[in-house]
């Protein structure tokens, strides 16, 4: 932690993502806080459940008219637009099934859309989207929970995953391997494991992140956890 001013967080809800995003590029505009997650409120500002933080002014902003349920995940594209995914049915006002995408000055949904909730949104190299969640598809193709976007459909990924599992994807080839069955809400800690929730208990196992794949018995670490996901 470095010394400086506090900012005014959000109120009446949690935040479930976070991520920096530069809204012009190489232009004169900063880098940007975006937050998001069940609040209503930013600061002082009206949000619903996603807003921007500008740390050179102090200052927190809306996203138009933001998302109508809970934001689970956020990422920002090569192109600048930043992607929101959780479990919404609307963002800016406009129909997008749990997944959409916003340019700066506007929300549009990334078609087609998805069955259920997104948990999750990576960026790969090559310009596509990962998206993983509790979907089974959309209404022209089957996706188990995980798909790539390539900019103007979803693709399965491999054969997806039928149950809670943790899964490793490869940016460069969009290939999946479960890692770990029986879990939810996986994260890898600096300390060489990998940690996950498996009902109310927060689990650990050794992991070896060169190899990705789990190397030694799984340990309880914490009984009595609750995950929020509505």
């Amino acid at each position: 932690w470095l010394p400086g001013d506090g900012a005014p967080g959000v109120l009446a809800g949690s935040v479930f993502a976070a991520t920096s995003w530069d809204p012009d590029g190489v232009g004169p505009q900063g880098t940007l806080l975006v937050v998001a997650g069940s609040f209503p409120w930013a600061g002082t500002t009206a949000a619903n459940r996603i807003a921007s933080y500008d740390p050179s002014t102090g200052t927190w902003a809306a996203l138009g008219a933001g998302c109508d349920g809970q934001v689970s995940a956020l990422v920002a594209l090569s192109n600048g637009d930043l992607v929101a995914g959780g479990d919404f049915t609307t963002a800016g006002g406009g129909a997008a099934s749990h997944v959409a995408r916003w340019n700066g000055s506007a929300w549009s949904a990334i078609e087609p859309t998805l069955d259920g909730p997104v948990r999750a949104l990576v960026s790969t190299p090559t310009g596509d989207l990962l998206v993983g969640g509790n979907f089974t598809g959309n209404s022209s193709t089957p996706l188990s929970h995980v798909a790539r976007w390539t900019g103007n459909r979803l693709l399965p990924v491999g054969d997806g995953f039928d149950e809670a599992a943790i899964a490793v994807v490869s940016l460069k080839t969009g290939k999946s391997r479960i890692v770990q069955r029986g879990g939810t809400w996986g994260r890898y800690s600096p300390s060489g494991h990998l940690l996950f929730m498996r009902g109310s208990r927060l689990l650990a196992a050794p992991f070896d992140l060169r190899r990705l794949e789990v190397t030694g018995e799984v340990t309880t670490v914490l009984d009595g956890v609750a995950a929020e996901v509505s």
